[in-house]
């Protein structure tokens, strides 16, 4: 792996400004400076590597010396074999140590292969979203799009926002956002059905005219990293999202502004098969660490902070809030499992049938797709 000298020494200097850039040479020169960034940050990742190692080296040492302790253990309260009893019980303890050893290098294997599969994941859709942003920073940018929707009559206009939203906003939106989740998951007074439907439980609590959701299921030998990165994947992509709602209902997602590798703007519509009607919800996808795992927030943002549109002659258009949220948590003795915690916000009118089945619906989706489990549902 080349050094962050060297990668720096391949990229072209930043000569001081002089002059006001151009648009175009502001996004060069930030570019620029994502790249330097990026190699510094592979470059210090290689030094906590190399620390790893050592720290694991030393590590093996101890774990020889207790397993050849352990095996030491298990030979002394085997029975007294026939003649040659010594050399017997150490043939038996030094393949009991040779077993503790295979044991550990196989963990360690599998655990190596999933952390480098997880990091290539990761490497490849950062790479992808550089090269999209790009890509959309070289196109004309209107203040808004006409895209086509599923229906053949009518297209969805496709605002932009007055002003980018900054990360420090997202920041505090996520945190204000998990302070009500967190007391509502820690409220004592909610009702439950107490059943369990594909693993996955219900919570509920009564709030004027909505209803406070949560679903609960744990995850076996998947960590909360690993599964919160997976999710973010699917939750904050445009393409994949409408995958997790039934073929019956005409929903499609839109990027509106990719603030940074954590935090997205998304427009959702619901439309009706012929287009005539649309429901749009403008929203932050926030992913940020907590202190027992992570946690991805929907937050509906005021529709005020878009520009102002022309709505295309023949269409209804409604702005509705979408406020959602998934806690990915730690558990199991070496937290090597995962409880993931799914909630929301909807109308108490909605509660009552097809609308509450497809939340457990989206819930089930989002693990068949994440995970490839093998229960199937149809549309």
């Amino acid at each position: 792996m080349e050094t962050t000298e060297t990668n720096d020494a391949l990229l072209p200097p930043l000569a001081p400004v002089l002059s006001p850039l151009s648009e175009e040479e502001k996004r060069a020169r930030q570019r620029l400076h994502e790249r330097r960034a990026y190699h510094r940050k592979l470059h210090r990742l290689q030094v906590l590597r190399n620390q790893v190692n050592q720290l694991e080296a030393e590590y093996q040492s101890l774990l020889d010396a207790k397993q050849l302790e352990e095996a030491c253990a298990f030979v002394s309260e085997l029975p007294e074999f026939g003649d040659g009893s010594t050399n017997e019980k150490a043939g038996v303890s030094d393949e009991y140590v040779e077993i503790l050893r295979v044991k550990e290098l196989l963990h360690k294997h599998n655990e190596a292969m999933r952390k480098a599969l997880a990091e290539y994941d990761r490497c490849e859709k950062r790479m992808q979203r550089l090269l999209d942003k790009e890509a959309d920073e070289d196109m004309p940018s209107p203040s808004s799009q006409l895209m086509p929707s599923t229906s053949k009559r009518f297209s969805i206009v496709v605002p932009s926002l007055r002003m980018p939203i900054t990360w420090k906003q997202c920041n505090e939106i996520g945190q204000r956002t998990f302070a009500e989740v967190q007391r509502f998951v820690e409220s004592p007074d909610f009702i439950t059905t107490g059943a369990s439907v594909f693993g996955w439980r219900d919570k509920r609590q009564y709030e004027g005219e909505h209803i406070k959701f949560l679903l609960t299921k744990t995850m076996l030998s998947i960590t909360a990293t690993d599964f919160s990165q997976r999710a973010w994947d699917v939750l904050s992509s445009p393409s994949v999202l409408p995958s997790l709602y039934s073929a019956s209902i005409t929903v499609q997602f839109f990027l509106i502004q990719h603030v940074d590798e954590d935090n997205v703007i998304l427009l959702r519509v619901y439309s009706t098969p012929d287009g005539t009607r649309q429901v749009k919800s403008l929203f932050l996808v926030s992913k940020f660490e907590i202190a027992t795992g992570y946690a991805i927030i929907y937050r509906s943002l005021d529709p005020s902070l878009i520009l102002p549109y022309e709505v295309p002659p023949g269409v209804q258009e409604q702005w509705t809030e979408y406020n959602s949220w998934i806690i990915y948590e730690r558990t199991g003795d070496q937290q090597q499992h995962c409880l993931v915690s799914f909630g929301g916000k909807i109308l108490k009118s909605l509660a009552i049938g097809s609308d509450a089945l497809e939340l457990l619906f989206i819930a089930v989706r989002s693990e068949n797709l994440m995970l490839g489990t093998h229960l199937r549902l149809g549309s």
